[in-house]
């Protein structure tokens, strides 16, 4: 393996992006205290938006539900569906765990803490809770979704990308004929 050399993707590249894109943001979620010492993620609409939507967006990932973005990303396709559903159970479960587990060291260790942020969290917290994550859910679905869209720009990438290229070939070979120039000045005394 070359460190230095150009990216390949990989199915190893691809599930270490994953976790580690989960991984990331369950810790914000995790270490975002809330009530009493902070405001909650609930009330913190941009933080909270911006969490979900990359929750949701890794799940997309995982779930190979858009193709051509996982294409995009450079996301390589999963070896088949039981690979696929397990890397989507470890993600589940670090989120869960995880936020279990923070709750259960809460429970041991300071309850009262633990009692009044659940005291401070009413159903109308968690029924905007659900509704923005429908909402965003529904939203990524209909602007991300849409594989043709990501078709289209992986078209437009590689368009580019070879007139980059021809530009390129064109500037070089402008400079060898400028090159050859310079240099038959040189010996023709011409300087």
């Amino acid at each position: 393996m070359d460190l230095d050399g150009a990216f390949k993707p990989g199915i190893l590249n691809s599930v270490v992006f994953l976790v580690s894109n989960v991984q990331q943001v369950t810790v914000f979620v995790v270490n975002l205290q809330g009530r009493p010492f902070m405001t909650g993620l609930t009330e913190n609409r941009p933080l909270l938006w911006s969490l979900l939507a990359t929750f949701i967006l890794t799940f997309m990932f995982a779930s190979e539900s858009v193709p051509s973005l996982n294409k995009y990303f450079q996301l390589v396709p999963f070896p088949d569906e039981d690979f696929r559903n397990f890397i989507i159970k470890i993600l589940a479960a670090d989120v869960v765990i995880c936020f279990f587990f923070d709750r259960l060291m809460k429970l041991i260790f300071c309850p009262k803490i633990l009692k009044a942020s659940v005291e401070g969290t009413t159903m109308k917290d968690v029924w905007g809770l659900a509704k923005t994550v429908l909402a965003i859910g529904v939203v990524m679905n209909i602007f991300i979704g849409n594989s043709d869209v990501w078709d289209e720009l992986l078209e437009e990438e590689a368009r580019l990308a070879a007139d980059a290229l021809n530009a390129t070939e064109e500037i070089v070979s402008g400079g060898e004929g400028i090159l050859a120039a310079v240099e038959d000045a040189f010996k023709n005394d011409e300087f």
